[in-house]
């Protein structure tokens, strides 16, 4: 349930103060006001500041991406917070802090449990137990999606099979950058994903994400955190990773993690199906908290029945595709069972792809990819006996 929290104004009230007909007619305050709140000790913008303890970067919702905020407020410290608490509520911000984040956010926000120092009690005790959590009006959270083709570090997925069967174990590798393209200067990145949850065992359970921090940390102790939570009805994923040491990563890339997905049966009655596993938003930050888009990317596996032969052996998709990933500029060949043949290829619009496909022998074929095609997902349809129709995902790198 959403804990919605909506603020009443803060006021002022001036009494026996009459202000003169010159000063109705500028519509000003007198120069004195100023030092007239001074006197009282505070302003109305002091008064206003709360806390919702988790919600680092102060934008209505606890997510991932207050985790990047909290890595680069790592190990400061301040005052401490009266009468703090990590439960979903409202507090007074207390005294500032000497530091503000790029943009004037006041590091006290990142001390969620208010014991005066930021570290990983505040991830644990506030960010891990309020996420998702909601106040007020949520604000964006400024991802940044490059488009595919663009002149941007990529998020890539690679998954261990793109054709898979009940039950199956399925590894998706998970890199951002490469020598070609690599991160200008890393400290950390939060990312969402949408998965089919439904094709996920044990209703979304048996998703997991394994994170690999030996370029983004690469010293031994280095402190380094980490994060990630599952919406399992939803079937979307929050993944976060950030340094903690105000220093970030030059021109840096590499493996960040990887899931792991065991498939459940599909749909009875369906003898194929298709798990997707996209990137919804992404947000990679340097220690300034500049940040840089990043391309997205998106999985898709054919799930299928198996099918019983007459010699009792055990077939899946009659179609199978190597390499894969594929890369532009070189050939996919394809193997089909007895009267299978490809009849054509499209990207995710929709729209027919450009490479071209050759004949090799009644059951293999070569798709030859132009050096200049977009990287992308695209589906390959291939007819069979009785009209069946089957489609292949192939990812182009």
């Amino acid at each position: 349930m959403k804990n919605v929290f909506s603020a009443r104004p803060y006021s002022t009230h001036l009494c026996c103060i009459k202000p003169t007909q010159a000063l109705k007619q500028k519509n000003r305050l007198p120069f004195w006001f100023p030092l007239w709140l001074a006197l009282l000790g505070a302003t109305p913008a002091t008064h206003a500041q709360q806390l919702w303890p988790g919600d680092v970067n102060n934008n209505g919702i606890v997510n991932a991406v207050d985790l990047l905020w909290l890595g680069l407020a790592y190990n400061a410290e301040g005052p401490e917070r009266p009468n703090a608490t990590t439960l979903w509520q409202a507090q007074p911000l207390g005294a500032p802090w000497a530091q503000n984040f790029p943009g004037g956010l006041n590091y006290a926000y990142a001390d969620c449990d208010g014991d005066g120092e930021v570290d990983d009690d505040d991830l644990n005790d506030a960010i891990d137990s309020n996420f998702r959590l909601t106040h007020g009006t949520v604000q964006p959270d400024g991802y940044a999606n490059a488009t595919p083709g663009s002149n941007n570090p990529r998020l890539r997925f690679t998954p261990s099979t793109l054709n898979a069967v009940p039950g199956q174990v399925i590894t998706v590798e998970v890199d951002l950058g490469d020598a070609g393209q690599p991160v200008p200067s890393f400290y950390g990145i939060a990312f969402t994903t949408a998965y089919s949850a439904e094709l996920v065992d044990n209703g979304g359970q048996a998703i997991t994400f394994d994170d690999d921090d030996d370029w983004m940390a690469p010293e031994p102790d280095e402190p380094f955190e980490h994060l990630f939570k599952r919406d399992i009805p939803a079937g979307e994923t929050e993944i976060g990773l950030v340094r903690t040491n105000q220093i970030p990563v030059s021109n840096g890339f590499g493996h960040i993690g990887s899931f792991s997905i065991i498939i459940e049966d599909i749909i009875v009655g369906l003898t194929i199906d298709t798990f997707i596993l996209q990137i919804d938003s992404v947000r990679l930050i340097d220690h300034t908290n500049a940040v840089y888009p990043v391309v997205p990317d998106t999985v898709m596996v054919i799930v299928s029945n198996p099918m019983s032969t007459q010699n009792g052996e055990i077939q899946t998709t009659p179609v199978h595709l190597y390499p894969s990933p594929a890369r532009a500029g070189q050939t996919t060949w394809v193997s089909t069972r007895q009267g299978w043949t490809p009849v054509g290829i499209t990207d995710a619009l929709g729209r027919a792809a450009s490479a071209t496909i050759q004949r090799q022998s009644d059951s293999r074929w070569g798709i030859h990819w132009p050096a200049n095609m977009p990287a992308g997902w695209y589906a390959l349809q291939c007819a069979g006996p009785n009209g069946a129709l089957v489609t292949q995902t192939i990812i182009l790198h």
